[in-house]
């Protein structure tokens, strides 16, 4: 590192927040230019998984706590870019929304510290399959859906079930409980495949209730009608 940038990052300051998934405290600092640039790239580029990538890139070089960002919970990645946005540039943003109704395409400001994380208290990652065999569920990383395509506004039933087949933590059963490591990743896809629909419908609906970002955006259309849409997801802010 030369002195010049040595002595500008013994300035740079340092901020703590709280990671929604399990309350972890983490420090942060503000990203670079040359860091907004890569994150400038990705937009344009305009294909999520991207813009993922570079997110990955920021927070490990802004969040001396966090080694690994693909391997945190997707919620943590992008609330955590969302404060890193804040402090680096500023708290507005003017997100481009295209009207359900109308069809108009609408800009309209928004403040970054004003976007909540969504919880359902009352789902919860145990699922019981049977009397005697259950699964304990994780939040899914950008690492564990990162062999999917994530540019598809909609996944196709394969992508499912890797993704589901990716955030088993535990599978008990009687007395025993195993670790998804001890299972290769073809195991583990195989289990998923051999639920029944109704068994699977419980564990969908864990990934159905999943932390995230939300924000109800209140806007006007051209003909005077005053309307509102919810804003979800990094993509929906920053896409």
């Amino acid at each position: 590192m030369s002195k010049l940038k040595e002595l500008l990052s013994s300035e740079m300051p340092s901020y703590t927040l709280t990671l929604p998934s399990n309350s972890k405290k983490v420090k942060y600092r503000p990203f670079t230019v040359k860091e907004e640039k890569v994150l400038l790239m990705a937009v344009e580029d305009g294909r999520q998984k991207n813009l993922t990538q570079a997110i990955i890139d920021v927070i490990e070089n802004c969040c001396g706590d966090i080694k690994n960002a693909g391997e945190i919970p997707m919620i943590d990645l992008e609330y955590l870019f969302l404060r890193l946005r804040a402090k680096s540039i500023g708290e507005k943003i003017s997100p481009i929304i295209t009207c359900p109704h109308t069809g108009e395409r609408i800009q309209q400001e928004i403040n970054l510290l004003d976007i909540d994380v969504q919880k359902d208290k009352n789902t919860s990652n145990k699922i019981k399959i049977s009397d005697n065999l259950g699964i304990t569920l994780k939040y899914p990383t950008a690492n564990s859906m990162s062999n999917e395509n994530l540019d598809n506004d909609e996944y196709d039933i394969e992508t499912v079930i890797s993704v589901v087949a990716n955030s088993i933590e535990e599978v008990w059963a009687d007395d025993k409980i195993y670790k998804s490591e001890d299972f290769e990743t073809e195991d583990l896809v195989e289990f998923v495949e051999a639920l029944s629909p109704d068994q699977f419908e419980q564990v969908n609906e864990f990934f159905e209730n999943l932390p995230k970002l939300n924000y109800e955006l209140e806007y006007t259309t051209k003909d005077g009608e005053e309307r509102k849409i919810t804003l979800s997801g990094i993509v929906d802010f920053f896409g």
